[in-house]
């Protein structure tokens, strides 16, 4: 299995936990979906939440250009939060999903650690 395909399973296991914990303390009702349109054009991942787009994902070894079809699907769907995620980057400490709308590069794991749901 290619470098691209292990990233992409890594971050499918880890939006997959995250649904399901936010499901499981009845904090929504989320989703987790592959999104292609007719055209082709696709985003890894739509997390949605109440039946909703919440985050479109797409998902890069190391590529920090943002995909035309991640773009597109992001500007489609209208979700609050687009992400594409790339693992060989730096982590930053800011929050991502403060930044709006507008599809943004994040490390993967900076995003990861902001993903997971408040537990009390």
């Amino acid at each position: 299995m290619d470098e691209g395909a292990r990233a992409e399973n890594l971050i499918a296991m880890q939006l997959k936990a995250g649904v399901d914990l936010r499901n499981d303390l009845g904090l929504g009702d989320f989703g987790l979906w592959y999104m292609r349109d007719k055209d082709g054009r696709e985003a890894d991942f739509l997390v949605s939440r109440d039946g909703r787009p919440w985050i479109v994902v797409e998902v890069k070894k190391s590529d920090t250009s943002t995909a035309a079809g991640f773009r597109h699907m992001a500007k489609a769907l209208g979700a609050p939060h687009n992400f594409q995620m790339v693992l060989d980057q730096p982590e930053v400490g800011a929050d991502p999903f403060a930044a709006g709308a507008d599809p943004l590069i994040v490390q993967a794991r900076s995003l990861l650690r902001w993903w997971k749901p408040p537990v009390e």
